[in-house]
């Protein structure tokens, strides 16, 4: 099973002629050439026993700067893919409402899963720098 298939992204047919797999770190999106992504969201919780730090690292106990354009970014990215599943907030283990189905998105230079913006609204989930400064310094 592949890293996208235990995060519940990777559960359907993808587009004809689209390729996706992991090499390492990155995400390989493969159709008429190749483009690398930084992956996100690679946490223990979301991805059990892959060998990920924990989530709760990284979660603020107060809003920080720049939040709210995190979020805006975080749901406007590019789709690639969509899974039927529902998301299950990973501490409570309840669904969560309003939030569609998951769906990998990407924004040329990073990917996602669509699940991390819940967890940056409710959790003050901190991403990594690098990705802050990416969407802050634009």
């Amino acid at each position: 099973m592949t890293p996208l298939q235990r995060c519940g992204i990777l559960t359907s047919n993808i587009e004809v002629n689209t390729k996706i797999q992991v090499r390492g770190a990155h995400l390989i999106h493969e159709k008429g050439g190749e483009k690398m992504f930084n992956i996100l969201g690679k946490y223990e919780e979301l991805a059990p026993g892959m060998g990920f730090p924990s989530m709760k690292s990284s979660l603020s106990k107060t809003s920080y700067p720049g939040k709210a354009q995190i979020i805006q970014h975080l749901k406007t990215g590019n789709v690639h893919m969509a899974s039927a599943g529902r998301i299950i907030d990973v501490f409570t283990g309840q669904a969560v409402d309003g939030y569609g189905h998951k769906v990998f998105m990407d924004d040329g230079v990073f990917s996602w899963c669509s699940s991390l913006v819940y967890y940056v609204e409710k959790y003050n989930l901190r991403l990594p720098t690098e990705f802050e400064q990416h969407i802050l310094n634009d």
